[in-house]
C-alpha cells in the first residue's frame, strides 16, 4: 500500500461522513427550530459537535472494518470481481446466453 494512502482515505471518508451528518441533522434542526422555542444558536452548536463526533465514529468503523473504497479515480469499483477485472460487459452478455455477435435475436 502506498505511503499516506490510508491517511488520505481517512480524510476523504471523514469529510464525506461529516457532510452527510451536517445535512441530515441540519434539516432536523430547521424543523425543530420552526416548531419549538429552542435557541437556534444552541441547536446549531449541538449539531456541529454531534455531527463531528458521529462522523468520526463512522469513519473509524469504516476504516477499521477494512471496507473497500467506493470508487477509484477512473470511476470504477475498487474491489476484486468488479466488471473491469472480469473483462467488461461482454462476459455479462455471455452469461445471459447472448452471443455478443449482434445477431439481433430476442430483444424488444
Amino acid at each position: 500500500m502506498r505511503d499516506g494512502y490510508l491517511l488520505k482515505r481517512t480524510g476523504r471518508e471523514f469529510a464525506k461522513n461529516l457532510i452527510w451528518m451536517a445535512v441530515v441533522l441540519g434539516l432536523l434542526v430547521a424543523v425543530l427550530a420552526a416548531a419549538t422555542d429552542l435557541s437556534l444558536v444552541g441547536m446549531i452548536f449541538f449539531v456541529g459537535v454531534f455531527a463531528a463526533v458521529m462522523a468520526a465514529i463512522m469513519t473509524v468503523v469504516v476504516i477499521w472494518s477494512g471496507a473497500y473504497d467506493e470508487t477509484t479515480r477512473r470511476g470504477g469499483h475498487d474491489y476484486p470481481g468488479s466488471p473491469p477485472d472480469r473483462g467488461g460487459w461482454d462476459d455479462v452478455e455471455k452469461w445471459t446466453g447472448h452471443s455478443g455477435g449482434g445477431d439481433g435475436g430476442g430483444g424488444l
